[in-house]
């Protein structure tokens, strides 16, 4: 979930299973797109995680989940002073959906998500996931608001997830300079508003060859205001998440959420 909601509002669309999605062909690989091994893949690594969380699932953290490392997600981490991060939409490893979504990351190569808010939930679960994992990869994420940038590099750095940040540029956003970069493992804060750069998505699925998996939870219907990206989704074949990980995994929602 992007960090800047108070509220897990389940607008998080997933867009998985495919390679890629703007780019070449618009085709699935059947060896990605394969519905059941992937289910039963994250519902073991889901459970595992949770089972070392003492079955939280909440928004607030309680004690009791195992150590951060290679294998075990941080929790939701927020550095502004007298806050905790749930308070700020942060979801952490004592929700499901952070658990699977972690688990979701594990087996990608490249994410991106929008949005990035202040990066102590959702941003913090799958730059963790991909740069720990044993060949790392490449997590992308998006933000207008330069406070939040520069806040959500140091909370990944906590996480051992040290990012860049790329200021947009132009109509396709990306600085040719930055885009050289794209092609080792590594995290990156791309920082401007997607309005004022329509080309963003398609530059940057370009630049990387494709996504593996897209994240996708803005405060409002981006439909309305950037229609293009989303009329396309409609005409390419696609494997869909919605409503977060919780239709793939079919396990239920009891998490507290306000």
């Amino acid at each position: 979930m992007a960090d800047g909601s108070t509220r897990l509002t389940f607008q998080a669309l997933l867009l998985v299973g495919f390679w890629p999605l703007w780019c070449t062909g618009y085709r699935c690989n059947p060896e990605i797109n394969n519905t059941h091994s992937t289910r039963h893949a994250l519902r073991v690594c889901e459970r595992r995680l949770a089972r070392q969380c003492q079955g939280q699932n909440q928004v607030i953290e309680s004690p009791g989940c195992g150590a951060e490392g290679p294998d075990m997600p941080p929790p939701a981490v927020s550095l502004f002073g007298g806050t905790e991060p749930g308070e700020l939409g942060c979801i952490g490893r004592s929700t499901q959906f952070a658990r699977a979504l972690w688990c979701l990351a594990r087996h990608a190569n490249k994410a991106f998500e929008l949005f990035t808010g202040i990066g102590g939930g959702s941003s913090l679960v799958l730059a963790h996931a991909l740069a720990r994992r044993p060949a790392p990869g490449r997590f992308f994420t998006v933000d207008r608001d330069q406070g939040n940038a520069w806040h959500a590099t140091q909370v990944l750095k906590t996480a051992k997830a040290v990012a860049t940040v790329v200021p947009l540029e132009h109509a396709k956003g990306i600085p040719d300079s930055a885009a050289q970069s794209f092609g080792t493992p590594g995290s990156w804060i791309l920082q401007g508003d997607v309005f004022e750069h329509p080309s963003l998505i398609e530059a940057l699925c370009s630049t990387t060859d494709g996504m593996d998996l897209i994240m996708l939870d803005p405060p409002t219907d981006l439909r309305n205001i950037w229609p293009a990206p989303f009329d396309l989704i409609g005409r390419v074949f696609v494997f869909v998440v919605f409503l977060g990980l919780f239709v793939l995994l079919d396990l239920p929602f009891s998490a507290e959420l306000h």
